[in-house]
């Protein structure tokens, strides 16, 4: 009985479902037709025309008619088309509708940020400014800004050092300008000239190598952007004089001012996998090359023959022969090097940010927080960054502030270029007949690296005993104040500020082997200790009287004259030794 009465229960519920379905198919629509025509009244084919809230659409014809069935008199018809502007029009009691459509004015009225943060009509610009939306910034999550630069803008060359999140980028503007000097633009953030310069790294270090500490605009969150402006040409930089020499980027941050009057809050969270893409395929016949020998090309006899730094000696035919540590093993290739050395790399960023309005103030503020792993072992990276932007209005003046703090650590930074404590490097010359675990822990029981051929380091024992750790404390911000004299005459006053405080340490123990063969200076052999802190500010005050009149006609003026003051102080204290 209870199986049947929930049967009838089922087909009662079917029965009503269909029966309200059927009355509502049966309602009754009205028939709405019309002709869409352009600024002259000549007819638009192609015209989209569709009811607001619904699926419900039609195109015109070649006259321009179109023909649409409404629900109820408080329809609302849409007419949009390509670079015109949109019509919305409520049905009412009426049954045909003509409309005629005009030339949007969106892109007229548009306005792009050229120098000193001021905001013009692209047409009146007498040089080239590229626009780019902070929507197209983030269509794939990235965690360096300048890498979500690439591919975006016409004559943006972007690039980087292959050594993870927290390396340096390069950005060139319409190719580079000089063969030994510096071609980076010059970067704005929310009118506040950053130091974007290398903290450190090849262009700084040995020949051979070094570390590389990034930029400084490592600690940028692309989740932060509002929208991109570049300044391509002399005349768009002039403003800044030398130092936008190589053209100027411009950087706006996402504020509250169009929360429409209510608080909200925004949340985002990205995760980025990366894997060793390229593994060359090297050559699985000849085997590691003696030393010591009437011929390379001889198996190796003793641990003494077997240090040789390439692959051109004996057939790898599995037999047993004697390697550097003096354990006979079969003469034999062995795959896969690279996949088991490095590992699967990853990155995290959670951004969470407050914003809102209300009358004539409206604020944002946003923390982020990124963790990487990089595919190097034991090496990682942490940042995490707070912005803040508010604007007020009271009165005739407006008062702008933004903050932005972040804080980065870094462990065992991978060494770039051909350097004996780059892994990389000693990897490309392991003999392909001898396997990591020959290699592993890197040291013997008593610290010492024990080394497979000579002047190459133990790839174990540089993440294992060698230690780098950096940190650093930044700080920009500033201050606008603008005051509107008369409805076409303004007064601007700026202060910013830049700062950046790094602190680096690099510890070599006294066990390493690889310092100590010649090729070295005699200041290397042995252990190693150098420490570093690095301190840098920059202050800009800034002051502009602008006018804008309203000639009521065709032409229009819009000038202004200002001064600029600019102070930079950079300090180091460095400590080393060696034993």
């Amino acid at each position: 009985m209870r199986t049947a009465s929930l049967f009838l229960t089922l087909l009662l519920f079917l029965s009503c479902f269909l029966c309200s379905s059927h009355g509502f198919g049966q309602g009754s629509t009205i028939t709405i037709t019309g002709v869409v025509t352009d600024d002259n009244g000549g007819p638009l084919a192609g015209v989209t025309v569709g009811v607001k809230g619904t699926t419900a659409s039609t195109i015109t014809n070649a006259a321009g008619g179109y023909s649409i069935n409404v629900r109820d008199k408080k329809a609302v018809l849409v007419f949009s088309f390509v670079g015109l502007g949109t019509e919305e029009i409520t049905v009412g009691n009426r049954s045909s509708i003509n409309v005629g459509l005009s030339p949007s004015t969106k892109e007229i009225d548009g306005v792009v940020v050229t120098a000193l943060n001021i905001k013009r009509n692209p047409r009146s610009l007498g040089y080239s400014v590229a626009q780019l939306d902070g929507s197209k910034v983030n269509t794939v999550q990235t965690p360096s800004l300048v890498n979500a630069l690439s591919g975006k803008v016409a004559g943006v060359d972007v690039g980087n050092i292959a050594n993870g999140v927290a390396g340096t980028k390069r950005v060139v503007i319409r190719g580079a300008t000089s063969l030994t000097g510096d071609n980076n633009p010059l970067w704005v953030i929310d009118g506040i000239p950053v130091n974007s310069s290398s903290l450190g790294g090849l262009a700084t270090n040995t020949p051979e190598g070094g570390y590389d500490y990034g930029d400084g605009l490592t600690g940028i969150n692309p989740d932060d952007i509002e929208s991109i402006s570049v300044l391509k040409g002399n005349a768009a930089a002039a403003l800044y004089g030398s130092r936008a020499s190589n053209g100027v980027i411009l950087v706006t941050t996402k504020s509250g001012k169009n929360a429409k009057g209510k608080t909200n809050v925004d949340f985002s969270t990205s995760l980025l996998i990366d894997k060793l893409y390229d593994v060359s395929n090297y050559q699985n016949v000849y085997g590691q090359s003696s030393i010591n020998q009437a011929s390379g090309r001889e198996l190796p006899t003793s641990a003494d023959n077997a240090k040789g730094s390439d692959s051109w000696g004996h057939i790898m035919d599995g037999t047993p022969a004697p390697q550097f540590d003096g354990v006979v093993r079969p003469f034999s290739p062995v795959k896969d090097v690279y996949n088991n050395f490095f590992r699967t790399g990853s990155t995290i960023t959670n951004t969470i940010s407050l914003y809102g309005s209300n009358g004539n103030h409206d604020y944002r503020v946003s923390l982020s927080d990124l963790r990487n792993t990089d595919i190097t072992p034991k090496s990682d990276y942490a940042r995490t960054s707070i912005n803040t932007k508010t604007h007020s209005k009271f009165g005739k003046m407006d008062v702008d502030l933004v903050f932005n703090y972040t804080y980065d650590k870094a462990n065992n930074r991978p060494y770039i270029g051909g350097n004996h404590d780059n892994s990389m490097y000693s990897l490309l010359y392991l003999p392909n007949s001898i396997g990591l675990d020959a290699l592993q822990p890197g040291y013997d029981s008593l610290g010492r690296e024990f080394l497979y051929t000579q002047g190459v380091s133990n790839p174990y024992y540089l993440i294992n005993k060698e230690v780098e750790t950096d940190s650093r404390n930044r700080f920009w911000g500033s201050l606008t104040l603008k005051y509107e004299v008369t409805s076409w005459l303004y007064v601007r006053g700026r202060m910013t500020r830049d700062y950046y405080l790094s602190k680096r340490l690099q510890y070599i123990p006294d066990g390493n082997a690889s310092s100590s063969f010649p090729y070295n200076s005699p200041s290397n052999i042995g252990g190693i200790f150098n420490q570093r802190a690095v301190e840098s500010s920059a202050n800009e005050y800034e002051i502009m009287v602008g006018l804008n009149p309203d000639l009521k006609g065709k032409f229009s003026v819009n000038g202004f004259v200002g001064g600029n003051i600019s102070k930079r102080s950079s300090t180091q204290l460095i400590e080393s030794g060696n034993t």
